[in-house]
């Protein structure tokens, strides 16, 4: 039986932003810690190695902190990916002493840029503010920066890495714009770029003398790699024949659903992703 080794537990009942990229589809439902906690008792039996946790922002729920606990009680290496609007400063020590890397969004580096890919006023300012304040922190946490790359900021990137590199970051994780999702398909025309470009944009960070390593992702080598949850337990991943559609897999309580996701995924390059990115934190404090 093939098992994911990484697992993406996105939350879909709700999201505090409207980015017209979102590669997610909002589908509601019941959030229940209870369902949760079987989710991740689920993926222990499976042996899942590592689980990122997202969605709409996971800090908007109430019980959020007793679910990294749990999941890290179960010796899962836990991603955290937050918008960051949600954060507070009861999150610190949560996020230090249950999370092994946090995932936050940054498209532009300067506020405005960031508004016309997210569409909102003050994110830049949140998130920039929210990585100086993790830095003064007495606990280390470390921090991957996510980047959607599209035609609206393709040709900025230097701006953001020279953003970026002020705080204590790891990893700076570049995405091609990938038009999937209800909301991002209604949207392509303003935000596709082919994968030539995407690779052009970044080929000039990769010559550049960084302060943290970087991840590169064209859409063609993620699309085989994802297992997906939604947190009522609903399975998804990316349909093989067509890159840009979703494919319902059933309960994760339902053994079968193994079988239907192999039918669309790969396990190596499931594997490969999270190697990968353990690579490159491990790369970082040999560098530090």
């Amino acid at each position: 039986m093939q098992t994911p080794s990484r697992v993406s537990l996105n939350f879909l009942s709700k999201c505090n932003m409207e980015c017209p990229f979102c590669y997610l589809d909002f589908i509601g439902g019941d959030d229940s810690e209870v369902i949760w906690r079987k989710i991740i008792d689920r993926l222990s039996e499976w042996s899942v190695s590592a689980i990122t946790i997202g969605g709409g922002d996971p800090l908007m729920y109430k019980d959020i902190a007793s679910l990294l606990e749990y999941a890290k009680g179960r010796g899962l290496f836990i991603q955290l990916d937050t918008n960051g609007l949600s954060y507070k400063k009861r999150h610190y020590e949560v996020i230090a002493n249950f999370v092994d890397l946090l995932g936050l969004p940054l498209d532009g580096g300067d506020a405005s840029t960031n508004q016309d890919m997210r569409n909102h006023k003050t994110h830049f300012e949140r998130v920039t503010t929210l990585l100086q304040d993790l830095a003064n922190g007495s606990l280390p946490i470390n921090i991957k920066i996510n980047t959607v790359v599209s035609n609206v900021n393709a040709d900025k990137l230097h701006h953001i890495a020279r953003t970026l590199s002020e705080f204590d970051i790891k990893i700076w994780s570049l995405y091609q714009f990938w038009p999937i999702g209800e909301v991002a398909k209604k949207n392509h025309q303003k935000y596709t770029l082919s994968t030539d470009r995407f690779l052009e944009s970044v080929a000039c960070l990769q010559s550049t003398d960084l302060p943290f390593q970087l991840e590169i992702s064209p859409f063609e080598v993620r699309h085989s790699t994802y297992f997906f949850v939604s947190q009522t337990g609903a399975t998804y991943t990316i349909d093989r024949t067509d890159p840009f559609v979703y494919t319902q897999l059933g309960s994760i309580f339902d053994d079968r659903v193994l079988a239907r996701w192999a039918e669309h995924s790969s396990r190596e390059e499931n594997a490969d992703r999270i190697e990968s990115r353990l690579t490159l934190l491990a790369r970082e404090s040999e560098d530090a």
